[in-house]
């Protein structure tokens, strides 16, 4: 925070386009910069960002100025810093054999793009299931035919998996545990709460149709967000056409001048 503090003192540094770089412990502060530090334009953090879960499965030790306090605790993990730096550019390096294991770093970043794509078909989901338990379907038997609302590839192949898994095991609770799993996703972890609470009360089709309209407002706002960004290129696309206009009639009248002259 120091050096960009002396940054912005240096006439010749823009001070919108300032991006951060590190490598281990620096992709240790480059992500800790990304969340902390609102000057920052685009990052790049190198063989740190993972996934918490993937790190201890290593069984490995950490060096510990590496280790957020009582971030697992909170339930904050690395994927986290990418969704508090969006929508600003970042490019995630990672090596196949590191300390840091890939698969975390390839889960977080599915993750982060996930979260978004992933909400049109969570709404879906929603309604398939209210509409089939308020035709007196079991949950657990309507939850089979959630599998094809979805689009989205990796959430399908999880549904796949959830339903296969409750019809050999006969274990809903577990199986969704597994199935929240696979993701570090909100709506993906309400949805499994939803579904296990819908089945201590037996209230699932009211629930259901609460969660279906959360998700509608929630994809108006983001439809909103989407529109304004389009907006922005537009205006940007305009602004270049206009330059590019204006420099052809600038350069046409200067052209047109020196031959009047005979230069």
């Amino acid at each position: 925070m120091r050096a960009i503090d002396y940054m912005l003192t240096r006439p010749e540094i823009d001070p919108k386009r300032i991006g951060i770089t590190g490598n281990s412990g620096g992709g240790t502060q480059t992500v800790s910069m990304m969340v902390c530090d609102d000057r920052i334009a685009a990052a790049a953090p190198a063989t740190f960002l993972t996934g918490m879960r993937e790190f201890l499965y290593t069984g490995m030790s950490q060096d510990m100025e590496q280790m957020w306090p009582a971030c697992v605790e909170y339930g904050f993990d690395h994927v986290n810093s990418l969704m508090l730096f969006a929508p600003k550019p970042v490019a995630v390096l990672a090596l196949t054999s590191d300390f840091f294991p890939i698969e975390g770093t390839r889960k977080s970043v599915a993750d982060y793009f996930d979260n978004e794509t992933i909400l049109p078909d969570m709404k879906k989901i929603y309604d398939t299931l209210r509409i089939q338990t308020k035709a007196g379907v079991f949950l657990d038997d309507a939850l089979s035919e959630c599998y094809l609302a979805a689009k989205n590839r990796r959430l399908k192949s999880a549904l796949l998996e959830l339903t296969t898994e409750i019809s050999i095991k006969k274990n809903i609770e577990e199986a969704l545990e597994n199935f929240n799993g696979k993701f570090r996703n909100e709506h993906i972890k309400t949805f499994c709460m939803v579904i296990n609470q819908a089945q201590d009360s037996g209230k699932s089709s009211q629930l259901l149709k609460d969660l279906s309209d959360q998700m509608k407002d929630l994809q108006h706002s983001i439809n909103l967000k989407n529109k304004e960004a389009l907006d922005r290129k537009v205006q940007i696309v305009e602004l270049l056409i206009f330059v590019g206009l204006l420099a052809v009639t600038v350069y046409s009248l200067g052209l047109e001048i020196t031959t009047s002259l005979g230069i």
